[in-house]
């Protein structure tokens, strides 16, 4: 829940139900210090009012499409890079006419580095 892991189209941590969370509107971007020479795996645990499809992009690259409901993980990989930025921008993007309507819940996040090697 560190402020510097999140960036533009996030709230505050707020409480809710399941413990702390932030919301997230479409375009939500978590910012993060990913080494370029390893995958990895990324576990998102997200809620929204309505089943939602997200996509899921690193630095603009497309890495993966989730379906958003309650209990059900976001799991994508983030390939290695050679060019990746020191922080890589993961951006959440909700799809269809619910894009500029739709919350989405932050409720937790795991990261799993797996070597290339």
């Amino acid at each position: 829940e560190s402020e510097s892991y999140f960036g533009a189209g996030w709230s505050g941590v707020e409480r809710g139900t399941t413990g702390r969370v932030r919301y997230g509107s479409s375009g939500a971007t978590l910012l993060l210090t990913l080494d370029a020479a390893y995958t990895y795996r990324l576990t998102l645990d997200l809620a929204a009012g309505d089943s939602t499809t997200i996509d899921v992009n690193a630095d603009d690259v497309a890495i993966g499409t989730c379906a958003v409901r309650d209990r059900v993980p976001c799991d994508v990989a983030v390939p290695p890079g050679a060019g990746r930025a020191p922080v890589t921008a993961l951006t959440l993007s909700v799809r269809g006419p619910a894009r500029d309507s739709a919350r989405l819940t932050f409720q937790r996040a795991r990261i799993a580095r797996v070597s290339t090697r």
